[in-house]
């Protein structure tokens, strides 16, 4: 898959920085929704796994940077939640992860900016 080298060195930074200490399969994917994913059940049993929907590929570093550290919060979400029921589990995963997860990528987008918001 292209730019999975690129891809493997945001997981690790992500993993530096938010000290973790599970490394998730990357994986290409022709048929997923939207630019990337992991899957409920597979992170449910503690299979971790980012699928890249390989059309979005040819985005810019800083957008594959947010993506990764966009399912990456998903993956920490999931194994914060992980001794829940299987369907409260996955009601968190579709709802507080999805927030928590689009606020790890916000930040990653803004932090790219010229000039920060708050100056």
């Amino acid at each position: 898959m292209k730019r999975k080298k690129e891809i493997k060195t945001f997981c690790k930074e992500y993993i530096q920085l938010y000290n973790l200490d599970v490394i998730p399969t990357i994986k290409g994917a022709h048929r997923i929704d939207g630019a990337a994913q992991i899957k409920l059940k597979q992170s449910y049993r503690k299979d971790y796994r980012i699928y890249y929907n390989t059309k979005y590929l040819d985005c810019t570093s800083v957008a594959l940077k947010a993506m990764t550290f966009h399912e990456m919060t998903h993956i920490v979400d999931s194994i914060i939640f992980n001794d829940l029921p299987f369907n409260e589990f996955k009601k968190v995963l579709n709802s507080y992860s999805e927030i928590h997860a689009s606020e790890i990528e916000l930040d990653i987008i803004l932090k790219q900016c010229e000039k920060p918001i708050n100056s």
